[in-house]
């Protein structure tokens, strides 16, 4: 809608390598494909952020930036798009599978299954140059030194609620 506003702040090769490095984080905040991104990630940041941050606390935003900071950079040096904040959320997709397997033996076998699926693709992805598998490995990276805070979840064990505290099962 706002080309101007897309030009500023997209990350722009040439203007990156005249030394406008902010153009990294700003990158984060346009969405150069159009609508159908904003709608994507739209969805995307609603279905993941409010569950990363209920695990993760403020933590939310180091793995949110520092998964986006990354991506952004080494989708720069790979030469791919001009921006987006899908490797930013793919960070937070990537804290709630480390999330899963952390607490691996209180939640339900397909659970951990796809945990265990989404961190392989992240292989895939990086092997076909795809920034969304940086965002994903920066995230979960993240998320591993991150303390976590106390949920409510259902124990298998029991079949009723239990909260655990981190790094304790219940």
């Amino acid at each position: 809608m706002y080309p101007e506003i897309l030009t500023a702040l997209q990350r722009d090769p040439d203007a990156l390598r005249a030394g406008e490095l902010w153009r990294l984080v700003t990158a984060l905040l346009v969405q150069p494909n159009g609508v159908s991104q904003c709608i994507a990630n739209g969805f995307l940041i609603l279905a993941f952020m409010p569950a990363s941050e209920r695990l993760y606390g403020r933590g939310v935003l180091v793995i949110y930036f520092a998964a986006g900071l990354v991506g952004q950079t080494v989708n720069h040096f790979w030469g791919s798009g001009l921006g987006g904040s899908s490797t930013a959320i793919f960070g937070l997709m990537g804290s709630l599978l480390v999330y899963i397997l952390r607490n691996r033996k209180e939640l339900l076998l397909p659970f951990v299954a796809i945990a265990c699926a989404g961190l392989l693709s992240s292989v895939v992805m990086l092997l076909s140059r795809d920034g969304h598998g940086v965002g994903l490995v920066v995230g979960a990276t993240v998320a591993l030194l991150l303390p976590l805070t106390p949920v409510a979840f259902r124990s298998r064990q029991t079949d009723t609620f239990a909260t655990a505290e981190p790094g304790r099962a219940t």
